[in-house]
């Protein structure tokens, strides 16, 4: 544990097995992305039974450290991003959604996505934009932030429609026609209230007061 090995047993020591550099990197790069495809912890390579593990499969390799991860998805995302803006740059015309819940930790989220076809008409979507929400959620919250993903990747001039539920808020956020294109309400969620309302599933009150208070702060 303190590095003091000159009063230890023989037996207490065991033989490091070198790894060569080439072959470090590609079990470095395939451990990581492991941790990517299954969403799992940084350090899972440093855990002791995948320690134990690996020293069997692997003699010699005891994986990544937290550290080594959390540098790699940093400079990996910047890569991504950056390719994902000079494809979107190649795009002339897209379409967004945007949609702001909230979890059951009382936790509100506000998820971006774009729309748009590749050269040989490939429908994509993609996320731009996923952020936590805190405090109250005015239409001019939801507005800067979104003009500002918009300004991030070089997306002016170029969206031609926006679909959003139909709550107060992201209604009066996406109402800027030249900024978000034509407004949509999302057919889903609209399907949704009418089954909601017509059989009155877990009814509940709606607080109108609220509702047209924070209308008046958003104009």
């Amino acid at each position: 544990m303190h590095g003091r090995v000159e009063f230890g047993c023989k037996s207490h020591s065991s033989a490091r097995v070198p790894i060569p550099d080439e072959k470090k990197r590609r079990l470095d790069e395939a451990a990581i992305n492991c941790i990517i495809m299954d969403s799992r912890p940084w350090g899972d390579f440093k855990r002791n039974g995948m320690l134990k593990f690996l020293s069997v499969a692997v003699p010699g390799y005891t994986g990544p450290s937290s550290r080594t991860v959390q540098r790699r998805l940093t400079k990996l995302y910047r890569k991504k991003k950056e390719d994902f803006k000079t494809e979107l740059a190649q795009t002339s015309q897209l379409s967004l959604t945007a949609d702001l819940w909230k979890s059951k930790r009382n936790r509100h989220f506000l998820c971006i996505t774009v729309h748009y076809t590749s050269d040989d008409f490939v429908p994509k979507s993609k996320v731009l934009s996923f952020k936590k929400f805190t405090g109250r959620h005015y239409a001019k919250t939801i507005r800067a932030h979104m003009e500002k993903v918009i300004n991030e990747y070089s997306l002016l001039g170029k969206i031609t429609s926006t679909t959003t539920d139909n709550g107060s808020n992201i209604r009066l956020a996406t109402s800027k026609r030249s900024l978000f294109g034509i407004r949509i309400h999302c057919l889903c969620h609209a399907l949704n209230l009418t089954i909601f309302n017509g059989l009155k599933l877990w009814e509940k009150k709606k607080n109108v007061e609220a509702d047209n208070e924070a209308v008046e702060e958003n104009k």
